[in-house]
């Protein structure tokens, strides 16, 4: 249903990984990128102020003032907080949760600062400010500062209230360096001051009870807006498929419920030992030792406690939905499933061909991304065969493969024009001028036209269909994707725009 990868338990996980940084982060695609001169790039922080950084540098988008519905499951609205421990679970040892994170600590440090020190900042210093940034997005040919705010999901009051705070840091921070009022902040001056106010507050982030993340001197930063936080900075792609899992594990939970379905210890059990033997598996196929590794072995080296990652929603969800599935399809080891559905089974798994290929990129007319006629490829192509088919000193697939890489258009180039075994949908694709079928092992088809160009293939190995023993993994994942399917089809759930 999930990856393994995304089933992250919520209470301790996320402590565990405060240091870690993930290297592609899906937060840094939403990073705001401006044109200028045709060429797309980062928006300046120094349009705004130096102190802006430390909050540019964790997205721009702020939650709604109110909790609105994200959307409905069976007329019951559903809400960021919701989703709270699908959110942590999935970000929080991130980039994006430990920066959205060190953001909010930091705008707790501003304030309790600010209020401390009584620093006041005048609405028309926020409104220079903001009319200074639009004058240089429009000399910078840069989308408008409204056009930016719309895309980040921001009012102007919420921008303007980030800037409030950006600039009563750079007050504080001139203060205490003795900068004068316009003098740019360095970076590293930045990181000192916070640095020094962190210890000084006694910013924590450990020890702390369950539903707290990180306290500022007396002030709690809840798991809840953590979580928020993280969920308004995320794409709006994230956010749906957040959103979907809520759905699909909610549906599970109830649909076990209404059969009287519980998790016992033992299917905890069983489900590690499956997850055991996939990793092994996939260790395996890496060329990798996997006699010794376990499943929670793998949990606990990502510094993730294992006990509350079995708890974890994601995990359960699994769970249940291996045993709805073993109950409504899977009485008898799912033979009557597959025998059902042997015909989709069939095309999916049935027999396959082992196909190599060179493309020539063609089309009726010659253009800046066409380079040829289809006639000229045909002949080109014509040519190339009778080359191969010529060679006496090679083997006839050592040939083709060999022109391939010389010739072909193709992405499988590199690999000789391997295309690997493929099922017969997969074949119609190709549009092969004849059966692969009937062929044996070394017989050159075409050339033939395609709809982007001219192809040569030739057939180099089958396989026959699989049977039910072969398939019975597949077939068991294709009766848990069905039962997740019919769930949602039968329910009413509508996402808000």
């Amino acid at each position: 249903m999930w990856r393994d990868g995304r089933s992250q338990s919520l209470s301790g996980t996320w402590r565990a990984n405060r240091n870690r940084r993930s290297v592609a982060s899906p937060w840094k695609r939403r990073s705001f990128r401006v044109a200028a001169g045709g060429r797309p790039g980062r928006w300046s922080v120094a349009l705004i102020g130096p102190l802006w950084l430390l909050w540019a540098s964790v997205g721009w988008a702020s939650a709604p003032a109110s909790e609105a519905s994200l959307g409905t499951l069976n007329g019951a609205p559903i809400r960021v907080s919701d989703l709270t421990p699908l959110i942590l679970a999935d970000y929080a040892h991130q980039a994006i949760g430990q920066e959205t994170l060190e953001h909010l600590i930091q705008e707790e440090i501003v304030a309790f600062e600010a209020r401390r020190r009584e620093i006041l900042v005048d609405p028309s210093q926020i409104t220079r400010r903001r009319k200074v940034l639009e004058e240089q997005l429009r000399q910078g040919n840069a989308p408008s500062l409204t056009e930016f705010l719309r895309d980040q999901g921001l009012s102007l009051a919420q921008f303007e209230d980030l800037l409030g705070s950006a600039i009563r840091a750079e007050i504080m921070i001139r203060d205490d360096f003795g900068l004068s009022n316009d003098a740019e902040i360095p970076a590293e001056k930045q990181k000192v001051w916070f640095h020094e106010k962190r210890a000084h507050l006694g910013v924590r982030t450990e020890g702390l009870s369950k539903s707290v993340a990180a306290r500022v001197a007396e002030k709690d930063i809840r798991l809840g807006d953590w979580a928020k936080k993280i969920y308004w900075s995320l794409s709006a792609e994230e956010r749906d498929r957040l959103f979907e899992d809520f759905v699909t594990i909610r549906l599970l939970e109830a649909k076990a419920a209404s059969l009287e379905i519980a998790i016992t210890p033992q299917d905890v059990r069983e489900e590690i030992e499956r997850r055991d033997e996939q990793l092994r598996i996939k260790l395996k196929a890496e060329g990798m030792a996997a006699d010794k590794v376990t499943y929670l072995d793998m949990i606990e080296a990502r510094g993730e406690a294992s006990d509350e990652h079995l708890e974890s929603e994601k995990f359960r969800a699994n769970i249940y939905q291996r045993l709805l599935a073993e109950r409504i399809y899977g009485a008898d080891g799912y033979r009557s499933y597959y025998v059902d559905r042997k015909d989709e089974f069939d095309r999916e798994f049935g027999r396959r061909v082992k196909l190599s290929l060179i493309f020539l990129r063609a089309g009726d007319e010659v253009s800046e991304t066409i380079p040829r006629r289809y006639g000229d490829a045909l002949e080109q192509l014509q040519e190339l065969r009778q080359r191969i088919e010529n060679e006496t000193n090679t083997e006839l697939h050592t040939s083709f493969d060999r022109m391939a890489r010389m010739f072909s258009e193709h992405a499988s180039r590199n690999q000789g024009g391997d295309l690997g075994f493929l099922t017969e949908p997969a074949l119609a694709a190709l549009e092969l001028p004849s059966d692969p079928f009937s062929h044996p092992e070394g017989t050159i088809l075409g050339p033939w036209q395609a709809r982007q160009g001219v192809c040569l293939g030739m057939v180099t190995g089958s396989q026959p269909a699989a049977g039910f023993d072969d398939l019975r993994p597949e077939i068991e994942k294709h009766a848990r994707r069905e039962l997740t399917r019919s769930l949602r089809e039968s329910a009413h759930i509508q996402r808000e725009s």
